[in-house]
């Protein structure tokens, strides 16, 4: 693995922000980060111990957040729930990017898990 400075998760859920997801991941491998995405990071297997395992031995946890992202999250078996608290779990430097117009939840509308989310700085990424 890279320098741990430049080590990245990149989190999102799916059918919200794949696109969006993929720009992110783009650019910042070109400036120099290693970046772990689901898709096209992983190989067959079991799915769950390589996604805790990525979050815990990278520095950084960008979270992409658009419209519609949290609405699932008070579902018991939310994976972008899971991804979230155990990266906050495991003091990650936790990073919001907010996309699409969305703005951060407040901690009393989203699951327990995630209160600690809205109190983190963010970073506003434009498509264009």
């Amino acid at each position: 693995m890279a320098d741990p400075d430049t080590t990245v998760f990149l989190s999102y859920r799916r059918d919200v922000s794949g696109p969006m997801a993929h720009l992110v991941r783009n650019d910042l491998v070109t400036h120099g980060f290693d970046v772990f995405m689901d898709v096209g990071s992983m190989s067959g297997g079991a799915f769950e111990p390589v996604i805790l395992r990525e979050i815990e031995e990278r520095t950084h946890f960008l979270v992409l957040l658009e419209p519609g992202s949290l609405d699932r999250v008070g579902e018991p078996d939310d994976w972008l729930r899971r991804e979230i608290a155990h990266a906050l779990t495991h003091r990650r430097n936790v990073v919001p990017l907010l996309a699409g117009g969305v703005r951060m939840a407040r901690a009393a509308d989203l699951h327990a898990d995630l209160a600690r989310l809205p109190s983190l700085n963010c970073v506003t990424a434009y498509h264009e």
